[in-house]
């Protein structure tokens, strides 16, 4: 395999430490079925012999889970890279695997193998480490693999390794195969030098798309125009990207969403059917903080030699991606930048601008596009308050003065407003809330209302307030508020009047924009049913309820039973660690052809889905080796900081582009 070629490691299978004092030795030994015991999935069959194991799907559907239950106690991953195995695909189906460890809903590796073949399956392992972490504190992801993530990933303390098999069909079979850890390299742990070089890339080893001087611009930038030439655009799609060999439907000449044959889409403004495959952060934006690091650059420009600065403002930061392009199309390149876009996104299939890009770009209008307004958040809760009485008034004057052009657009897809609010967790900052928040007055106001008298809401709760003011001016919290029947019926009075005035907001100021709502961060609804119930409001009044879905399979990414509405996927991507830096994003896969592999099996799930009308990619160009303004610094562009397209991705999403409608309608 090439992938971790620029580091150049040996793969050692060295002594796993035990926590409990003990020590089981993996050298040159793959995890045998003596060391394990095993927790499946009912209706699995599941044998480990010697090291191999055998998954037999007995009866059931849906996604099989078979759990590795280490005998000797927690295994310590922390100094380890990877973990490995062979899947073996005994079925005449393609099958996704998914590998990881601990939490059986985070799986940290996985890969496509296709019927009556095999394939190696690889997981990353981080270890947890803290805010203070010398010169590598601002990146989310060091290069020993140390990480500072929203989750904790317990590496020191493994207690089973867990295959998740999504879609394992009654009556087939997967083998399971030399499972073995690899350790971080040697190179990882004692980097001295700079490690950033005079184009932002890792200046250590060397990778295909890797820019070595400035003739390199000129070279990428002829091999892409003969692709961008030869495949232009697709001949099936209409000027916005709609099917134009499709049937047509009613339109009001804006964006619209229909059912129609049993599947949602949206419909353009030509009256054709419409699928938003999309992108984000189109814009060549994204800067690295610098100071305090100084020593991780070989260099540092100081400008682009145009028009700006390139260590820009109190950020103080430094965009590489900017530099480069200066340095490849010379002073027009901001002009030349944006229509090179526009080329890609066609040749490639996108056929619309996604959150957070660059209104130079999508105001072009030759490519749908969306917009994102985002509410001011407040509180413990750090969420907007809808009970404010100028929330609807600051949305509408929001939409004015930043996307005025936007309004009654054509061209314009929708409005999202908010990304992930914490919708979990709010009713334990609801009750402890300062006692200024307008939506923990109106919460008071309802309790009077219902109770009459603090002793009857005290009886009710278990709680001793002395009064309706102290209730107000509560700070600490309670034990098991969000089991409380009144908060829970409150956080539904609260989410009525979000998305309520959201969309009230939207419609005033742009009646044929449609809402594509707030973005849930919620990855593993609906199996999570805890989710429900602001999902079930904010259906009721978006036009499409939207989901950033970091997962593997947008297959089962549909309402709850009983329900039905149109869904956009706000976010998604796979990355890798072959290409110099050191943090894939959200989802590992082993390399870039499994980029495009991955790539291909997500979006085909997502058009065979009924409910889903698009899926965005997150995002354009890859992050900044040292970390953007929050540190991330994920290896999860179509493009390098050079500016050189990724192929084995581009290629996956061209195939699927063009047979999007046909996958779409099962022709």
């Amino acid at each position: 395999m090439k992938n971790l070629k620029w580091i150049g490691f040996v793969a050692l299978f060295l002594v796993v430490a035990i926590s409990n004092g003990c020590s089981q030795n993996f050298t040159d030994e793959a995890v045998a079925g003596k060391d394990v015991t095993i927790n499946a999935t009912s209706g699995v069959e599941s044998v480990f012999t010697g090291t191999t194991l055998t998954i037999n799907r007995k009866s059931g559907d849906g996604t099989v889970s078979v759990s590795l239950i280490f005998k000797s106690g927690a295994v310590d991953l922390s100094q380890y890279q990877f973990i490995v195995c062979n899947i073996n695909n005994g079925s005449p189906n393609e099958q996704l695997a998914e590998l990881g460890f601990n939490d059986i809903l985070r799986p940290t590796g996985a890969t496509v193998v296709q019927p009556n073949s095999s394939k190696e399956l690889r997981a990353v392992i981080f270890k947890d480490r803290d805010d203070k972490y010398g010169r590598f504190a601002g990146m989310q992801i060091s290069p020993d693999f140390g990480a500072k993530l929203w989750y904790k990933t317990a590496a020191e303390k493994v207690t089973k390794i867990n295959f998740n098999l999504p879609g394992f069909k009654t009556g087939t079979v997967i083998t399971v195969s030399n499972i073995k850890f690899i350790k971080v390299p040697e190179t990882n742990l004692k980097i001295s030098s700079p490690i950033v070089d005079r184009y932002g890339q890792n200046s250590m080893g060397d990778w295909p798309e890797k820019i070595h001087s400035d003739v390199d611009f000129g070279k990428f930038a002829d091999q892409e125009k003969i692709s961008l030439t030869k495949n232009s655009s697709i001949p099936e799609w209409d000027v916005y990207g709609g099917w134009a060999t499709g049937p047509t439907l009613e339109t009001n000449g804006f964006f619209s969403v229909k059912k129609y044959n049993g599947k949602w889409w949206f419909v353009d403004p030509n009256g054709k059917l419409f699928w938003s495959n999309g992108i984000n952060t189109v814009s060549s934006n994204e800067e690295t903080p610098v100071v305090g690091k100084e020593a991780l650059f070989m260099e540092i420009p100081k400008n682009i030699g145009f028009d700006k600065a390139l260590v820009q403002g109190a950020s103080k930061g430094v965009n590489f991606i900017e530099s480069n392009l200066a340095k490849q199309y010379g002073y027009n390149w901001k002009e030349q930048f944006n229509n090179i876009t526009q080329q890609r996104l066609r040749s490639w299939g996108i056929n619309t601008i996604g959150n957070w890009s660059s209104p130079d770009i999508f105001l072009q209008r030759k490519t749908p596009y969306v917009v994102t307004l985002t509410n001011k958040k407040q509180g413990k809760a750090n969420m907007p308050d809808p009970f404010e009485a100028n929330f609807k008034t600051d949305l509408k004057a929001q939409i004015v003065s930043r996307y005025s052009k936007s309004v009654n657009d054509k061209w314009c897809l929708g409005f999202f407003v908010d990304n992930e609010l914490r919708w979990v967790g709010l009713a334990a900052n609801l009750i402890s809330e300062s006692s200024d928040r307008q939506y923990k007055i109106e919460f008071v106001k309802r309790l009077q209302y219902k109770y009459n008298t603090i002793d009857a809401l005290n009886k009710s709760w278990f709680t001793s307030f002395s009064s309706w003011d102290e209730l107000l001016r509560n700070t600490r919290p309670i034990i098991n508020i969000e089991n409380n029947t009144d908060v829970k019926d409150f956080l539904v009075v609260y989410a009525e009047k979000y998305f309520s005035q959201v969309k009230a907001a939207i419609k005033e100021i742009s009646p044929n924009a449609l809402y594509l709502g707030c973005r849930f961060e919620f990855q593993f609804y609906p199996a999570d049913t805890q989710k429900e119930w602001v999902v079930s409001v904010a259906s009721r009044y978006c036009d499409v309820v939207s989901f950033n879905r970091y997962r593997y399979t947008a297959e089962d990414l549909k309402p709850s039973k009983g329900n039905d509405y149109p869904i956009i996927v706000g976010e998604f991507h796979f990355g890798s660690l072959d290409r110099g830096l050191f943090n894939p994003g959200i989802k590992y896969v082993a390399n870039q052809k499994e980029r495009g592999d991955m790539y291909r099996f997500y979006i085909t799930t997502a058009l065979r889905n009924p409910n889903i009308v698009g899926a965005h990619w997150f995002q354009y160009y890859d992050e900044p080796l040292t970390g953007r303004y929050d540190g991330e610094n994920c290896q999860i562009g179509f493009l390098t900081v050079g500016n050189v397209v990724y192929n084995d991705l581009i290629n996956s999403v061209k195939s699927v582009s063009k047979s999007m409608y046909n996958t779409r309608t099962n022709k």
